[in-house]
């Protein structure tokens, strides 16, 4: 049996530690989409809260082997943080922009939340509309849309709120073809 480690401390969810890269399923353009989601019903998602500090959270993600963690707060996702957004523009804007910052202002005391793309304005994509597609329609998603990674959301549950399913990404569909997208 494997040993679990927490996250963070004020999450709940517990994930393995690091892992290394699956040999992922080859797919072609005419491949069922859903084969190129990562699904939750079987690979638990990785979290982490929004208040936690950006180095912390790349920290998390190289030992988990994953490039994006899903944001909680109060037992619900507000959120999708990616390493580009740990290293990139967004985080070295949050530390000029901060209250007081200043001059002085440090990239270790940048939180999650700073960051984060807030879960309103994440690419959502219904578990339905996923099971009609190919992989060739989701390259085409991809291309066409600027955005890395898209949640696939259940809405057949029992009560009113959308459950995430999965998520898609955008590097993880180029393993899956063996190829940048775009390229035939």
């Amino acid at each position: 049996m494997r040993t679990l480690r927490r996250l963070d401390s004020k999450v709940r969810r517990l994930v393995l530690p690091g892992r290394a890269p699956a040999e992922l399923e080859r797919l072609s353009a005419a491949s069922p989409a859903e084969h190129a989601m990562t699904d939750f019903l079987r690979d638990a998602p990785f979290v982490t809260r929004s208040n936690r500090l950006v180095g912390e959270a790349l920290q998390d993600m190289i030992a988990c082997g994953v490039r994006a963690l899903l944001v909680v707060g109060d037992e619900a996702v507000t959120g999708l943080v990616t390493a580009a957004d740990l290293l990139g523009e967004r985080a070295v804007i949050s530390v000029h922009d901060a209250p007081g910052a200043g001059l002085h202002g440090r990239h270790a005391d940048v939180e999650v939340s700073d960051v984060m793309t807030p879960v309103h304005e994440l690419r959502i994509l219904p578990a339905a509309t996923l099971r009609s597609m190919t992989v060739g329609d989701l390259e085409r998603l991809f291309l066409d849309e600027p955005v890395t990674h898209v949640l696939v959301v259940d809405t057949a549950t029992s009560n009113a709120e959308k459950e995430i399913r999965g998520i898609l990404s955008r590097s993880r569909l180029e393993r899956h073809l063996g190829r940048p997208l775009g390229a035939a």
